[in-house]
């Protein structure tokens, strides 16, 4: 009698174990609609991406062209991509401004980093640092008028603000 309660008690706990399987697979979340996308497709080095207020673009740097860093914009899914900046500077870290309008980045001429804005709409670029060391990483303000970055020179780094 023992016996049998035993092997009950194990088809039991087995039927209970194939079931739950059963069902915790059949239940489990259906992987996402719009799965991880890759947006880029080349062998340079795509880094930095930043959104767009509207989340209609993303701004980044590359290396596509040339050796040096360029920024760039494409549509959120990555159609339509553009390079903003170009030349033998070392553009870097954009970062949009509040409007959407322009892009922020600093850029290296072989002497100094120095903060610049583009406009996205034509391309315009306005220089908005003339500091002479290291002008790097800026950060617009959520109103649109002013910006943070950090400044290296003489081996020292200090954060700083300037009005765009």
């Amino acid at each position: 009698m023992l016996r049998r309660h035993l092997v009950f008690f194990a088809v039991s706990v087995l039927f209970l174990m194939f079931a739950w399987l059963a069902f915790a697979q059949s239940t489990q979340a259906n992987p996402p609609a719009a799965p991880i996308l890759q947006l880029t497709f080349d062998n340079a080095l795509n880094v930095r991406p930043a959104w767009s207020r509207d989340n209609l673009f993303i701004a980044y740097q590359s290396n596509r062209d040339s050796e040096t860093y360029h920024v760039y914009v494409m549509n959120a899914d990555g159609s339509n991509t553009r390079a903003l900046t170009k030349g033998t500077a070392d553009d870097r870290h954009p970062a949009w401004t509040f409007d959407g309008r322009s892009i922020l980045f600093d850029s290296f001429d072989g002497k100094s980093r120095e903060i610049w804005m583009v406009y996205v709409g034509d391309g315009r670029l306005t220089q908005l640092t003339r500091l002479g060391g290291l002008a790097s990483f800026p950060s617009p303000s959520p109103d649109g008028k002013e910006f943070t970055f950090y400044y290296y020179k003489d081996d020292i780094m200090n954060l700083w603000k300037a009005r765009i």
